[in-house]
């Protein structure tokens, strides 16, 4: 399968499984203060477009692949959460 679709359909199978959790994404936004914002950990972050998102738990990430092993220790109450969607992507 083409490199394209696979992408579309990870994302579009993120998509379903991140709004069911009442989870919202935003893309096409850099963010500005990834240094001060603490990993595995609640906070705010603020764009280059002066977005500002506050949130309970905050992944920092890059590109389409999460590093699992790095996260499972520091999920606490999310790590029921962090295995539905690892479980469901992987399906």
């Amino acid at each position: 399968m083409d490199d394209a679709v696979n992408n579309k359909k990870f994302q579009d199978k993120l998509d379903e499984i991140l709004t069911k959790y009442q989870i919202r994404t935003v893309t096409g936004e850099l963010v500005e203060n990834i240094d001060e914002v603490p990993s595995c950990a609640p906070g705010t972050v603020v764009t280059d477009k002066g977005t500002k998102i506050s949130a309970d738990l905050i992944f920092k990430t890059a590109g389409l692949f999460v590093n699992t092993e790095a996260y499972q220790n520091g999920l606490g109450k999310y790590h029921v959460l962090f295995q539905s969607l690892q479980n469901s992507l992987s399906a």
